[in-house]
């Protein structure tokens, strides 16, 4: 028996394949920390640049160039008002699905 849930997450982000492949394994990591933070209950990731920017070791400034790179290939989009911290949204160009199957003990009782 399978079924599809929501997972939930703490204390690590995801490097998705298909971004390291495309973009590097830092603009990955940016990507898995923006995506962490869209999958708690706003889906929306409301961390500032700085915040996230720490998460993954950048200084700020790298940070806006890899998430504006994520904004231009339509990885993020972003709403952001001028004075306030922007708002990052994930767009499912790449995204996880976790699938949890019951296992058969009686394997593992040997």
């Amino acid at each position: 028996m399978s079924r599809e849930m929501k997972a939930s997450m703490s204390g690590w982000s995801p490097i998705f394949d298909s971004v390291a492949d495309e973009f590097g394994l830092v603009t990955a990591a940016v990507y898995g920390v923006v995506w962490r933070y869209c999958n708690m209950k706003s889906g929306r990731c409301f961390a500032s640049q700085e915040t996230l920017a720490k998460k993954v070791a950048l200084k700020r400034r790298s940070m806006v160039k890899h998430l504006d790179t994520l904004v231009k290939y339509g990885y993020l989009k972003v709403y952001g008002e001028r004075g306030r911290p922007n708002v990052y949204f994930l767009t499912g160009a790449a995204d996880m699905n976790i699938s949890i199957t019951e296992v058969d003990t009686r394997l593992f009782d040997k």
